[in-house]
């Protein structure tokens, strides 16, 4: 017979005439399925010196198997600026299983929580280091560019292509040019489009077909500029209508 396991011993009703395994009671111990702390900062831009970041913990048991399971009363955390002080954030008790605060960008913390329940206090958790680097120049190393053509009707010669920039980190606008770089050709560079700037991210530019091109990327913020981003396209008709198509042998 089984019934619910508590700091005072069994209590409730009987749930099951089976054998099981009762937990023994302990002091809190983090989530066995999930025992790490996670830290998620929020965005931040150029000239910030602040920013927030948010840390969530798993839930302590007093007890926990397969059969029941048993949360902490409450959780204490602090956040110093070295390992082991409280000197930010003190002593802080809360029923959550997550804290948001302030950081000074480009400085060292360290977090860390424990949890009390019936049976007594845990010991704190490893200290987590947080820390917020300073903005910099837009970084492009795993930048990339898609582009989607639709499928063309009879006779098409303009492509309205969709093209996505994709993992500039830190950008907040871009300046790009297309070049028409098929085989054989004879056209200046950027001749097909400009340099413009941009702000987007996606968006249409309608590009004769039938031809291969190339993009190139500088994305900024107000620090500076990446490095050059380069990529070729190529923009053919993918759909034509057959009745039409089939006496050019399509």
């Amino acid at each position: 017979l089984v019934r619910g396991v508590t700091c005072h011993g069994l209590a409730g009703n009987t749930i099951s005439s089976q054998q099981y395994n009762i937990p023994a009671l302990t002091v809190p111990l983090p989530n066995q399925a999930n025992p790490n702390l996670a830290i998620a900062y929020s965005q931040y831009g150029c000239n910030v010196v602040n920013t927030s970041v948010t840390v969530t913990w798993p839930t302590f048991y007093i007890a926990q198997n397969s059969y029941s399971t048993i949360a902490a009363s409450y959780y204490t955390y602090c956040v110093g600026s070295a390992l082991g002080a409280c000197d930010v954030i003190p002593l802080t008790n809360t029923s959550s299983l997550s804290t948001q605060f302030i950081i000074t960008i480009a400085s060292s913390y360290y977090f860390r929580v424990r949890a009390t329940g019936c049976t007594g206090t845990s010991s704190w958790m490893n200290s987590v280091a947080i820390f917020a680097p300073a903005p910099t120049v837009p970084d492009n190393t795993n930048a990339r560019l898609s582009f989607n053509i639709p499928a063309q009707g009879c006779g098409a010669t303009i492509a309205l292509t969709r093209l996505t920039f994709y993992q500039f980190v830190g950008a907040t606008g871009y300046s790009y040019c297309i070049s028409n770089v098929t085989v054989g050709g004879n056209n200046p560079v950027c001749g097909v489009v400009p340099w413009t700037n941009t702000t987007a991210t996606d968006f249409i530019v309608p590009l004769p077909v039938g031809a291969l091109y190339n993009v190139q990327i500088y994305s900024y913020n107000c620090l500076g500029s990446s490095s050059l981003f380069s990529q070729n396209m190529s923009v053919y008709i993918t759909d034509c209508c057959p009745q039409q198509c089939s006496g050019q042998g399509l």
